[in-house]
């Protein structure tokens, strides 16, 4: 009997051990608990260890109240949860913001790019219009220039003074040297055939070298005049239809170039012209009579500082047969100075030669000459 209750006592230790019994927690949110489990009585068992051995019971700790310190740490856990759930809740409203500002500012910015490349294509069509009216209005201008140009052109031929080679003929025979130095007289007369005066009016004459008349005349032409206005026949005014030297013989000289000998047969030679003349071993000074007569006539109009000029040129042309006068080279003995081998029409003074009028008859060359005008 006695042991039978102490049997019975244990069993009802441990059976009201194994029952939960809810603690309220103050001030805490509710914790769920497992369910309760109603062990099975063991009886081979000791007690202590049959309350052990439970896996469905919780263990006590579970049921022990919060400390203090727990509560306040589990309540600034929440708070930080909180927190961070607003922060993250403002992060993400912060961050649709910004991609809402940042769509709008591309599309803003696509919208501007979109603007300056259609402002561009304006502008560059624009600058294209104004171009294209530029070279209009500059071809308008320089055809409203070439034609006020070609109206004064015609005005000035109409009206500006025209300077012509009115006479021109040789009034003594032609004399060389053994120095190569050659003159004669020439009488040659300018007239106004234009319309108005002309003002500054000279000319110039030269015995012409063949194969060289065409410099020469352009170099004459383009020379200042050799003297002030109004002083002898530099500068002088011309009316129209007035002459120029009609009563004026005028002297015309050149300085012949020496000629090298190359071939001789009989009376017929080749030479030709070295830049440091002949070579000393040749015996002859040989000189080629001139050509022609060369000249030209300047002028200026009283409208008009642009100077107008006429360029002759008139060959030597042999009157008679036998008169052979083109390709003949007089011969100067280099010792003595005196001429050799002479025609019997050709004299001789002194070491001069005169060739006489009668072989000097001009006529004028439309090959070379006579279309030098301006």
């Amino acid at each position: 009997m006695i042991e039978e209750s102490s049997s019975d006592k244990h069993q009802q230790d441990d059976a009201e051990t194994t029952k939960t019994i809810p603690v309220p927690l103050i001030d805490s949110p509710a914790v769920p608990h497992a369910p309760t489990v109603e062990p099975r009585p063991l009886p081979e068992q000791v007690v202590g260890e049959t309350a052990n051995q439970t896996p469905q019971n919780p263990p006590d700790d579970a049921n022990k109240p919060m400390t203090p310190f727990e509560r306040k740490m589990m309540i600034l856990t929440l708070v930080g949860i909180g927190l961070a759930a607003v922060t993250a809740a403002l992060f993400y409203v912060q961050l649709n913001e910004m991609q809402s500002q940042t769509q709008i500012l591309a599309s803003q910015s696509e919208g501007a790019n979109a603007g300056a490349l259609m402002d561009e294509m304006n502008t560059r069509n624009q600058l294209g219009i104004v171009k294209e009216q530029a070279d209009a209005a500059q071809k308008q201008a320089k055809a409203a220039q070439d034609s006020a140009n070609a109206i004064q052109r015609q005005t000035e031929i109409g009206s500006r003074p025209w300077l012509e080679l009115s006479e021109i003929a040789l009034t003594d025979g032609m004399r060389i040297n053994a120095k190569g130095e050659a003159n004669s007289l020439v009488h040659i007369v300018a007239t106004n055939i234009g319309k108005t005066p002309a003002r500054e009016v000279g000319f110039w004459a030269e015995l012409g070298e063949r194969y060289n008349e065409h410099q020469e005349i352009q170099r004459m032409c383009t020379m200042e005049t050799g003297g002030p206005k109004g002083a002898g026949k530099y500068g002088q005014v011309l009316f129209p239809t007035k002459k120029l030297g009609e009563k004026e013989n005028r002297v015309i000289t050149i300085k012949l170039k020496p000629l090298t000998l190359v071939s001789r047969t009989g009376k017929a030679e080749s030479t030709r012209i070295d830049k440091n003349g002949p070579p000393s071993s040749q015996e002859e000074s040989i000189y080629s009579i001139p050509s022609s007569v060369i000249g030209c006539i300047q002028y200026k109009s009283f409208t008009s500082d642009v100077p107008y000029y006429t360029g002759f040129i008139y060959e030597f042309i042999p009157p008679a047969k036998g008169m052979e006068m083109f390709g003949y080279n007089i011969h100067f003995d280099r010792k003595t100075g005196k001429a050799s081998d002479l025609p019997p029409t050709i004299s001789q003074e002194s070491g001069t030669v005169t060739i006489p009028l009668e072989w000097l008859r001009l006529a004028p060359n439309f090959g070379w000459g006579n279309d030098i005008v301006k």
